[in-house]
């Protein structure tokens, strides 16, 4: 058995140790704080928790509208023009923008049945010539035997057989000459069917019904199909008298906006699901009166595959100066509240279904419980929790 002696030495030895690795231990933290210098030690740099607010901004009221945009361009109101029948495209005449006189050939299109028709005809006139020819050399052959039996007749001395036959070769001869005459107006008006079908091919075309613009047209190449009542150009009329060298002057009431090609709203969603809707043009606010399609536009669209953009005129340009071809944003507003209280999107937080702000109260931050209502993505508004003049921290991002 081990003595008390041996125990408590054994225990000083350990207590020994133990003051020596922390000695130790003291040394090394006071190796690794110490700089260049060596004496001077380095004070330990707190980190800020991210998210902390340390931004603040003021609760003002504001007015808050919800509401989605689409692209236009400001153009004039215009007549749309049509082939009257299908064909293959030759080639416009006219430039964009292009000021014409009345009668003015805008486009030139090649007519698919005309061609097919003047095929059609030229074989027909080609086989009837054939035909025609084949038979009258017939019926010559008949009257050229016809005279010879006469005039075995008269040398014979058969002075009645001689009348006989004389009477109906006279007969034959004014109805050959009949039918030739009729052969020959067959062919004739064939012909000049087929003359026609030409010119009419080189000059299917569409002119300007008037003074004006060619405001827009499809993207057409040359050789590619076109169908009957295709949307072709639009062609707007001056609205003033035209000098050369001048653009053509046009009316307040003559102006459209037209959106993207697709971007399409109806006259329905403007009455009840918008609050309100309007133009903006360098800045500036434009009032808008919905055109709606008519059947047949509507129906022109779908046989040529094309998407319905949104036409609006302007009612009321105000001080705006407008321009063909402007750059428009036309705004939808689906809901909107007017001078309500409302704070940054970056000032709310959110604990499950419960949305709450911190507030700066006699220099400390505390929490606080809000009722949110309608946002517009930047800021959101406040239906009760804070006032107007209340001072909020926004979060870090």
């Amino acid at each position: 058995m081990k003595t008390s002696f041996e125990y408590r030495k054994k225990k000083q030895g350990v207590r020994l140790l133990a003051g020596v690795l922390s000695a130790g231990m003291i040394l090394s933290l006071s190796a690794c704080s110490t700089g260049e210098k060596g004496s001077e030690s380095e004070m330990i740099e707190l980190i800020e928790p991210q998210g902390a607010g340390v931004v603040t901004e003021t609760v003002q009221k504001r007015d808050l509208r919800v509401m989605s945009t689409s692209s236009a361009s400001l153009t004039v109101s215009s007549e749309d023009l049509s082939f009257s029948g299908d064909g293959r495209f030759d080639k416009y005449e006219v430039s964009l923008g292009e000021f014409v006189k009345e009668g003015t050939v805008l486009a030139r299109l090649i007519t698919k049945d005309q061609e097919k028709e003047i095929e059609d005809s030229e074989k027909k006139l080609e086989e009837l010539t054939a035909d025609y020819a084949s038979a009258n050399q017939m019926t010559e052959l008949d009257i050229a035997i016809a005279r010879q039996e006469i005039a075995e007749y008269a040398g014979a001395g058969m002075a009645a057989q001689v009348n006989i036959a004389t009477n109906q070769l006279n007969k034959r001869l004014v109805e050959y000459q009949i039918e030739k005459d009729r052969q020959q107006e067959e062919l004739t008006e064939l012909q000049t069917r087929i003359e026609e079908l030409r010119e009419s091919i080189s000059h299917a075309e569409l002119v300007a019904p008037c003074d004006g613009t060619m405001v827009s047209r499809r993207d057409l190449r040359y050789g590619g199909n076109v169908s009957a009542e295709t949307l072709v150009i639009s062609f707007a009329p001056s609205g003033e008298p035209y000098q050369e060298g001048t653009k053509p002057v046009y009316h307040e009431d003559q102006f459209r906006i037209v959106t993207s090609a697709g971007d399409f709203v109806t006259e329905r969603y403007l009455t009840k699901q918008c609050v309100d809707h309007y133009a903006l043009i360098d800045g500036k606010r434009l009032e808008l009166e919905y055109i709606p399609y008519s059947e047949d536009q509507s129906k022109a669209y779908s046989l040529a595959g094309l998407k319905k953009p949104t036409v609006y005129a302007v009612k009321d340009a105000g001080d705006c100066t407008l321009e063909v071809g402007d750059y428009v944003m036309v705004c939808y507003v689906t809901d909107q509240v007017l001078d309500t209280v409302a704070v940054s999107k970056d000032a709310l937080l959110r604990e499950g279904r419960t949305y709450y702000v911190y507030v700066l109260e006699n220099g400390e931050q505390k929490r606080r419980d809000v009722e949110i209502g309608i946002t517009n993505g930047i800021y959101t508004q406040i239906l009760s929790g804070l006032e107007e003049g209340d001072v909020v921290y926004v979060q870090n991002k």
